[in-house]
């Protein structure tokens, strides 16, 4: 069993924003990610389905052709195989967790 605080996960800080691997395993994993006011995760596509979910902050999130803006409290279910991107557009940094498989898996 593998149980981490995010306080105790070193970041990694990849074009200015902040990502912490909360635990990994097999097939799942767990990620933070903290984008600061500008910020952008430029369109990728994933293998396997994911899980989005916004702790703070507001995030215009582009889908294949649709962008949507999510906020607090708002989850976004990642679609295999399909572009997205995320900015933050805000003027405060917008904080997620994703779920779903480890680099390399699929």
């Amino acid at each position: 069993m593998e149980i981490k605080s995010i306080n105790d996960v070193e970041g990694i800080i990849y074009d200015d924003i902040v990502v912490k691997q909360l635990v990994s395993g097999e097939m799942m994993s767990c990620d933070y990610f903290k984008l600061p006011p500008g910020a952008e995760a430029a369109p990728h596509a994933h293998p396997a389905e994911g899980i989005l979910y916004c702790l703070s902050g507001e995030l215009e999130a582009t889908v294949g052709d649709e962008m949507k803006v999510i906020s607090s409290g708002i989850s976004l279910l990642i679609p295999f195989n399909v572009k997205v991107g995320l900015k933050n557009s805000g003027s405060v940094p917008a904080e997620v967790i994703v779920v779903g498989s480890p680099a390399g898996v699929c």
